[in-house]
């Protein structure tokens, strides 16, 4: 570890998961990201967006299959973590804001 290496940070999911059939998913940037993931007929989700209040809005989970409240600016983000809310990207791990503006 060098003085410029940030500390390894540990983090539980937000929703839980079980045991998935990777498949790979390509990123907005077109690269490819090994994905784990279920198909999403085998996934049991917890309830539909109408019962849910998100402050950063209602996204669909990494894999695609559930609803879930997406993540706030500076939180962490990725397969493991979770998913950036409305207007927010995940870049080098963090939500930050999209860059493409719209109104």
């Amino acid at each position: 570890s060098t003085p410029d290496t940030p500390p390894t940070r540990t983090t539980t999911p937000r929703y839980t998961t079980t045991p998935r059939t990777p498949y790979v998913k390509r990123s907005v940037e077109g690269k490819e990201k090994i994905d784990q993931c279920k198909s999403c007929s085998v996934v049991r989700c917890a309830g539909g967006p109408e019962t849910m209040k998100c402050t950063y809005g209602i996204v669909k989970d990494w894999c695609g299959c559930c609803y879930t409240c997406g993540l706030g600016p500076g939180s962490p983000c990725g397969r493991d973590v979770g998913v950036c809310g409305t207007g927010l990207v995940c870049r080098n791990g963090t939500c930050v804001l999209s860059r493409i503006r719209q109104g």
